[in-house]
């Protein structure tokens, strides 16, 4: 990968980028356009989770329990062997980080059947049918049908205008009540 030819010295770009941080952010017009077409009413689909693929389960669960700390649950055959990865010690009943902007995440194991099998993020959507025409009227590129997750819910992976691979998931609606209810006691405290 060659690197690009840039004239400006490490302290200039320090300066600007230092700069741009402090400066007050002003609306991006091209994203009010986006969002006045039919979303502005709904919230942003929020990260809920990072799957990352693995070739020998016994081996990435010990390393992130001994590098991180993370608790590593391996799932049943229903399941196909997922490992569940608790990033944090603060969960709820239901396993969700209590902190926000924590999430939890998986390990798939590997198969050469299905596309780019790469590390990724998931978005939590109310319909994943929905978001999926959203993805592809943005330019992106929906990797098959949606697939159903025993007790969690309805997924579908894609790529990105980049190329990068990401999923989206459709919470069940008992999910969906527990993440209302989670909301709900920390706006209300009740």
């Amino acid at each position: 990968m060659k690197a690009k030819n840039n004239s400006r010295t490490a302290s200039s770009s320090r300066a600007a980028i230092s700069k741009k941080a402090t400066a007050k952010k002003k609306p991006d017009s091209g994203s009010q356009a986006v969002q006045a077409k039919g979303r502005a009413a709904k919230k942003a689909d929020p990260v809920v989770h990072f799957e990352l693929p693995l070739d020998d389960p016994k081996r990435i669960s010990k390393f992130y329990k001994q590098a991180f700390g993370w608790k590593m649950e391996t799932l049943g055959e229903e399941h196909g062997h997922y490992i569940i990865a608790t990033t944090t010690d603060e969960v709820d009943k239901n396993g969700a980080p209590k902190k926000i902007g924590m999430i939890n995440g998986g390990f798939y194991t590997r198969d050469a059947s299905r596309p780019a099998q790469v590390p990724s993020l998931v978005i939590g959507v109310e319909s994943v049918r929905d978001a999926m025409k959203r993805i592809e009227k943005a330019g992106g590129e929906v990797l098959g049908e949606p697939e159903e997750i025993p007790g969690i819910g309805v997924f579908v992976s894609f790529f990105d205008t980049e190329g990068n691979r990401l999923s989206v998931i459709e919470p069940h609606m008992d999910m969906k009540k527990v993440e209302q209810g989670s909301r709900r006691n920390k706006k209300t405290g009740v």
